[in-house]
């Protein structure tokens, strides 16, 4: 029998409700999947035949100790997924130019670096944007994102340079999609659709997740949205063996928000079958394993 680590954190030692739903089809298939924290320097990494990383949901915050880990994974050969390669590119959201000049569509984006002196009003009047989202490129769980419109930009210059001594950041402008509509997380595993989970803001607010009171259902895509959503995956070099493509719709054009491949919470909840066709890519996955030249021709962030 096949040993996989689901691998989470110290918040969620006996993982999420959503992933704990994995252990039963994946021991029917002979996999035993036990969870472990991913910085817990009692787990002995080289014990597994897979390594899946799930709820590591406290990584953003602590990106360097990350980076080690994924680097310690790498030199000991242990099987990852999603690659560490496509963890470190996935863990900035750099990544999303990368997407953008293969031809996905995305959410307009001002990138701010650290290396030049940036003026938020400047920012807002030179793209013609009158209310903004900002964060930081490492960041989940609208991490340290907030709000900004012309009238308020001066006195947010503050709270950008704090942000900019940590990290870069990204500004864009607000859409009123995300209020009016929500967003649409459309879950594939190992390159096959699996569902869709229709997510919703608080009235009044413009986040989605749980946390900040969205809510979240079960949808029923069109074929044409899901076809969108599996062509801005297609623009990898390699099919991750879980991803989360976060979109928002125009005129039944898909934006993409965000691309999940690092731990997104995957709806599994919503769907009664995905939970039984992820444990089904897992075990399909623990035969052949992803080859190294695929592995290498992951875009470079930019």
């Amino acid at each position: 029998m096949n040993t996989v680590a689901l691998v989470t954190c110290r918040e969620l030692p006996h993982l999420t409700a959503d992933d704990r739903l994995l252990l039963e089809p994946l021991a029917a298939m002979g996999v035993h999947a036990v969870p472990a924290v991913w910085d817990d320097p009692e787990v002995v990494w080289e014990d597994f035949d897979a390594v899946v990383v799930r709820s590591t949901w406290d990584y953003y915050k602590r990106i360097l100790e990350f980076d080690e880990w994924l680097a310690h994974l790498a030199q000991i050969g242990a099987r990852v997924w999603n690659p560490t390669a496509v963890l470190r590119w996935n863990s900035d959201k750099h990544y999303l130019l990368d997407l953008h000049k293969r031809g996905v569509p995305i959410v307009p984006m001002a990138l701010l670096t650290r290396d030049r002196v940036v003026d938020l009003a400047y920012v807002l009047q030179s793209n013609g944007w009158n209310r903004c989202v900002v964060k930081p490129t490492i960041s989940a769980t609208s991490y340290r994102t907030w709000l900004t419109e012309p009238a308020t930009a001066l006195r947010d210059q503050k709270e950008l340079l704090s942000m900019m001594m940590h990290s870069d950041v990204i500004v864009q402008p607000f859409l009123q999609e995300i209020v009016q509509d929500g967003e649409y997380s459309f879950v594939f595993y190992a390159g096959e659709y699996s569902h869709c989970v229709h997510k919703r803001p608080r009235r009044g607010d413009y986040r989605t997740q749980p946390d900040f009171g969205g809510t979240w259902r079960a949808f029923d895509a069109p074929k044409f949205w899901v076809a969108q959503a599996r062509g801005m995956l297609s623009k990898l070099p390699l099919s991750p063996l879980y991803a989360r493509v976060d979109c928002i719709v125009q005129s039944n054009r898909l934006l993409l928000m965000e691309l999940e491949l690092i731990e997104p919470d995957l709806g599994m909840t919503y769907e009664p079958a995905a939970a039984a066709r992820f444990a089904a890519a897992i075990a399909a996955a623990l035969r052949p394993a992803l080859s190294d030249g695929d592995i290498a021709r992951l875009p470079a962030s930019s």
